[in-house]
C-alpha cells in the first residue's frame, strides 16, 4: 500500500504556496490600487489648476500645471510596471485579472487627462497674452462640472461603487450638450467679430480639451463597471443575453 504521508505534505505544500501567492497578489493589487488614486488626485489637480489660472488670468499658475507633466508621466510608467510585474509574477485569474488589466487602463486614462491638463494651460498662456473673450467664463462653468464628473469617477474606482458607476455613465449626454451650446455661441461670436477670432479659436480648443476629459472619466467609469461585474459598457453596448 502507498504511503499517504508525501501525498499529503505535498498538498499541504501546494495550499501553503497557493495561499502565499494570493496574499502577494492582494498586496500587489492594494499597492496599485493606493498608485492610482494618489495619480488621480494629481491629475485632478491639475484640470483644476488649469482651469482657475484661466480664470484668474495667473499665468504662474499655468506653468505650474506643465512643471508637473513630468512626474505624472513618471507615475503612469511606475504603476504600468507595477501592473505587468504583478501578471507576470503571479499569472492571477478572475476578478484579479479584471482589476489589473482595467486598471492599466485606467492608468493611461489619467495620463491622457493630465495631457489635456497641460493644453488648457498653454491655451490659458495665449489668451492671456491675446485676451478673453466674453465665452470664457461658460466654458470655465463647463469645466468646473468636468472635474466633477473626473472625480466621481475617481470615487467610484476607490470605493468600487456601482451607483456612483452610473451617475457618471449618465453625465456624457449632459457634458455634450454643454460642449454643442458653447460651440454655438464661440461660433457665433467669430462671425460678428473677426478680430476675435485667434482668441476664440483657443477658447474653443479649451472646450475641446474639456470635454475629452470628461469622456476619458466616462472610460474609468466604463474601466470600474467592468470590473465590478465582468461586462462591457464601452461604446454604449449592451451585455449580451444569456442564452
Amino acid at each position: 500500500m502507498d504511503d499517504p504521508l508525501p501525498k499529503q505534505r505535498s498538498q499541504a505544500l501546494w495550499d501553503n504556496a497557493s495561499g502565499e501567492t494570493m496574499r502577494l497578489i492582494d498586496e500587489g493589487i492594494r499597492d496599485i490600487r493606493q498608485s492610482l488614486m494618489i495619480m488621480a488626485q494629481e491629475v485632478a489637480g491639475s484640470v483644476r489648476n488649469a482651469l482657475t489660472a484661466l480664470h484668474r488670468r495667473d499665468a504662474d499658475l499655468a506653468m505650474t500645471v506643465l512643471d508637473r507633466e513630468q512626474a505624472i508621466d513618471a507615475r503612469e510608467v511606475e504603476i504600468d510596471e507595477k501592473c505587468l510585474d504583478l501578471l507576470a509574477r503571479y499569472q492571477p485569474e478572475a476578478s484579479d485579472l479584471r482589476f489589473i488589466t482595467m486598471a492599466m487602463q485606467i492608468n493611461n486614462d489619467l495620463e491622457r487627462i493630465g495631457d489635456h491638463a497641460v493644453n488648457l494651460s498653454h491655451r490659458t498662456l495665449d489668451l492671456i497674452r491675446i485676451g478673453l473673450p466674453p465665452e470664457t467664463l461658460e466654458v470655465i462653468a463647463m469645466g468646473q462640472a468636468c472635474v466633477e464628473v473626473l472625480e466621481d469617477a475617481t470615487l467610484c474606482f476607490l470605493n468600487q461603487d456601482f451607483a456612483l458607476v452610473q451617475k457618471v455613465l449618465t453625465s456624457d449626454d449632459e457634458m455634450d450638450r454643454r460642449r454643442d451650446k458653447i460651440f454655438r455661441t464661440i461660433l457665433e461670436g467669430m462671425m460678428s467679430q473677426p478680430e476675435s477670432v485667434e482668441a476664440r479659436l483657443h477658447l474653443l480648443l479649451i472646450s475641446r480639451d474639456i470635454e475629452r476629459i470628461a469622456d476619458l472619466s466616462t472610460n474609468i467609469a466604463e474601466d470600474v463597471h467592468y470590473i465590478l461585474t465582468g461586462q462591457t459598457v464601452k461604446h454604449h453596448l449592451k451585455p449580451r443575453a444569456e442564452e
